[in-house]
């Protein structure tokens, strides 16, 4: 794994294993470092060709709100369009933060996004896929 950005709010690596990226958001953001990390994840998506995305927000404290149209209908639709093909979202502890999440996750149409209350659950749901299809869902396994 290869660490991209390190930060005490937020922290992006990636996994050439997967072909995954993982982000984890600590404590609050304003909307203006939120967007900019989104931005982030963007960009090295485009860079490492990464298809999956973890986002761990379980220690996020802030609820962003003004932001959730935005995540939603325009970056995860960017991400889909650029090849992210499913994200597991690990949901925030904070009250704020999770309202947040629920707002931008009934809004999201694509990726494929499953969400999960802790890390190892995500991972595993994310590895459990060995080759992802062309398409925005994971193949069936029979």
């Amino acid at each position: 794994m290869t660490s991209l950005i390190e930060s005490p709010q937020f922290d992006l690596v990636h996994d050439p294993g997967c072909d995954c990226l993982y982000a984890t958001w600590r404590g609050p953001h304003s909307p203006a470092r939120t967007q900019a990390n989104y931005q982030l994840i963007l960009g090295s998506m485009q860079a490492t060709h990464s298809k999956r995305l973890l986002n761990d927000t379980l220690l996020d404290q802030d609820g962003w709100q003004e932001l959730t149209n935005w995540i939603a209908q325009d970056c995860f639709l960017l991400l889909a369009q650029q090849g992210l093909a499913m994200a597991a979202w690990v949901l925030p502890r904070n009250r704020e933060a999770l309202y947040a999440a629920r707002k931008v996750l009934d809004k999201i149409t694509e990726p494929l996004v499953e969400t999960f209350d802790d890390a190892e659950a995500a991972y595993v749901w994310l590895h459990r896929w060995p080759e992802v299809g062309t398409g925005p869902f994971p193949p069936v396994m029979l």
